[in-house]
């Protein structure tokens, strides 16, 4: 593996720092002698190229993963001077004027550059691109070139730091010229690494006297330790919806999270704790923290952000408000306008969202250009990119449940390609629940994204529960369920701005879809792909694809279950292949005339519905029977009758029913069960609560709602 300080065992230290003319009026730009910041965790790199030609080394990372850092650790461990291109008016200013201003014209240190003899680290390009254009970069890097020529000497005399985009133009502007590059990129840390980075936050901070528990790491350092760890571990199987073994064998899966230096330094913050031993006896909930344990992260660091701002930004701003101008609230860079101005950038769009108070005119165009500025370098993105899934999801899921704020009312559409595994289970936690609801709500319209979520966070490797759509007309609402195997129950939404058709494209595996509407199989490059384990019942099925792929379970040798399709109409008039690995795979019910899909029909009777949301009353009434000490499950009465069916109509009449039957019994406190009459229509409790109902589940709930005695 690479480590950037090995690099720099191949250029030339100086014997001491470069020393300005007249530091009075030395360029800003120019820093002598910077100082490396205490306990620097030297990064990982990745070689692209390293033409043993090359002056010119090229260092390449994402935004705030450490440029400026390895700057100042690259330039104090060889005593070489600093240009922070930013302040330099790239351009207008070239290097070479730079270096005559700063050390006079009498200086030998521009020759001794040139041979290779010493050398300069260039920081900051990309802000240096972003405030001066393309034009004025490329100026100044034949300069660069210019100064260390081959021709002139050998070895990297120039160290060079920028982001991807700007790179990208670097790399470019040298094959013009004709010139080997050296070229680099900083990696995310490692787990060891990490850990290393987190115990010099704490160690740095505390050093300086900065109030807090920062000295836990001194103080504490094996309880602090092994809290440090158990932290990263507990985030990381949040993250992977799973238990691990060990971090270091996980941390491929999680490192471009866990070993990104923001995250890391929230992390550090929320480790500087008084007691360890306190913490590490605290068993956090899973079914709370896996959920909300990344949100709150993010949001801690879009606080953190806005702190930045604040303190780099804000008494520029006010400084500039006219004598008679007031600001009430004055809370700029929010993280509600951050998450908007980052989504409007996501997608492409200028942001047009409401900034959190009223900027006056004086002020707007300045306030406009920080934040911009502020964005260019934010740790969400790099370019237009999320910089990795869990910032992305975020930003997506907001996307998804807030648009106004962002888009000015205009439609949202995510698609399913774009989501990773914690799109959903974030739009579970922040979609807004309506009066008088539990559920969040979601719009139709990424429903599918939903799905695609929740798939990419589950692989086919057993059947179990993975995800399960439910959909009723009721007041035209439907309800959605996800299965969340990070905590191993259901996430529940309501969903609202029905269309009449549900379009699931690309694959359905692992649900059952319910509903008296239509169903459309949308393709994906060419395919729809059915299974393992999807039941369909609905009033139309639209396959359009040219083909239908039939899947069971991609491990060998374990257990299969066939999809079932069952509709009252099919159109597959687009349909050319059905291709079915074994004819067990795939039943289809009810009146199928289209020729590809007649040999899978087993029953060609009518098809009936039964409301999903009526298999979702009878569920909650059994959902909380356990074995205590009476001989039958029982439930406490009050919990059962407040606590569940409260005034739902269908839950009070289904009790009636199940009581009148002595299904249910009431004694004393607590309401009974009577399992044998259960086995007697062929059920039980793990079948009605395994999110799976049968024909048996299915004829019950038409014997409640019939209200029969048969």
């Amino acid at each position: 593996m690479n480590i950037l300080s090995e690099l720099l065992a191949d250029l030339r230290r100086r014997s001491e720092p470069v020393v300005p003319n007249d530091q009075a009026t030395c360029p800003p730009a120019f820093l002598s002698t910077p100082q490396m910041i205490e306990g620097y965790v030297w990064p990982n790199i990745e070689v692209v190229q390293k033409p043993s030609e090359a002056r010119v080394l090229l260092i390449e990372a994402i935004g705030a993963v450490g440029k400026s850092a390895a700057a100042a650790a690259i330039a104090d461990r060889l005593n070489w001077p600093v240009i922070e291109s930013a302040r330099a008016q790239v351009g207008s200013y070239s290097l070479t004027g730079l270096l005559h201003d700063a050390l006079g014209f009498d200086s030998e240190f521009m020759a001794e550059v040139s041979r290779g003899e010493s050398g300069l680290v260039v920081d900051s390009l990309d802000e240096a691109h972003l405030r001066a254009g393309t034009s004025n970069l490329l100026a100044f890097l034949e300069n660069v070139n210019s100064l260390a020529n081959a021709k002139a000497g050998s070895g990297v005399s120039v160290v060079m730091l920028s982001r991807p985009d700007t790179a990208e133009i670097i790399r470019m502007a040298f094959e013009d010229f004709g010139s080997a590059l050296m070229e680099v990129r900083l990696e995310f840390f490692d787990s060891t690494k990490a850990a290393t980075f987190i115990n010099g936050y704490l160690r740095r901070h505390a050093n300086s006297g900065k109030s807090g528990n920062y000295d836990i790491v001194v103080q504490h350092p094996k309880a602090f330790a092994e809290l440090r760890d158990h932290r990263l571990k507990f985030i990381a199987e949040a993250m992977l919806g799973r238990s691990i073994a060990s971090l270091s064998h996980s941390w491929n899966e999680v490192r471009s999270f866990l070993g990104y230096a923001p995250v890391l330094e929230v992390l550090s913050e929320a480790l500087a704790v008084a007691n360890p031993h306190k913490d590490l006896g605290k068993k956090p909930a899973m079914a709370i923290s896996s959920r909300k344990i990344l949100l709150d992260l993010v949001r801690e660091l879009l606080e953190r952000e806005q702190g930045k701002f604040l303190s780099q930004a804000s008494a520029s701003l006010l400084s500039r408000l006219p004598a008679d101008v007031e600001i009430e609230n004055f809370e700029p860079y929010s993280a509600d306008e951050q998450a908007g101005r980052l989504i409007a950038k996501l997608i492409g769009i200028d942001y047009s969202g409401e900034l959190p108070f009223d900027v006056p005119d004086a002020i707007r165009s300045d306030y406009e250009a920080h934040a911009n500025q502020f964005l260019q370098d934010h740790p969400f993105l790099e370019g237009r990119n999320p910089v990795n899934v869990v910032f992305g999801d975020y930003l997506l899921a907001r996307a998804s449940i807030d648009p106004k704020n962002v888009l000015a009312g205009r439609p949202v559409h995510i698609d399913e390609n774009s989501v990773g595994p914690f799109y959903y289970r974030f739009v579970q936690e922040m979609a807004p629940t309506n009066p008088g609801e539990t559920n969040p709500s979601v719009n139709e319209s990424i429903v599918s994204a939903l799905v695609a979520s929740q798939i990419k966070s589950q692989p086919v490797t057993s059947l179990g529960r993975a995800s399960l759509w439910g959909w009723t007309q009721s007041d035209g609402m439907a309800n959605l369920e996800i299965f969340d195997p990070g905590v191993d129950d259901y996430l529940n939404f309501t969903v609202e701005g029905l269309t009449g058709a549900l379009a699931i494209r690309g694959q359905l595996r692992q649900a059952i879809i319910l509903t008296d509407e239509g169903v459309i199989f949308s393709e994906k490059d060419g395919r729809f792909a059915l299974g393992p384990m999807a039941i369909v019942v609905c009033s139309e099925l639209l396959i359009d694809s040219p083909l239908l792929q039939v899947e069971g379970v991609p491990v060998e040798g374990a257990e299969n279950y066939p999809s079932m399709i069952a509709s009252r109409g099919f159109d597959a008039a687009r349909l050319s292949r059905v291709e079915v690995s074994s004819a067990n795979l795939i039943s289809i019910r009810g009146k199928c005339l289209w020729p590809l899909l007649r040999p899978y029909v087993t029953a060609e009777g009518e098809v009936n519905f039964t409301a999903y949301s009526a298999y979702m009353d009878l569920r909650a009434l059994f959902r909380f029977f356990r074995l205590g000490a009476g001989a039958a499950p029982n439930v406490f009465a009050e919990k059962l009758e407040q606590g569940i069916v409260k005034s739902n109509e269908r839950r009070t009449r289904y009790l009636d029913r199940l009581c009148e039957e002595r299904i249910f019994w009431k004694a004393d406190s607590h309401y009974y069960l009577d399992t044998q009459k259960l086995a007697e229509r062929s059920l039980n409790l793990q079948k009605l609560l395994g999110g799976q109902p049968d024909a048996a589940v299915f004829s019950f709930i038409d014997w409640l709602d019939r209200g029969s005695t048969s």
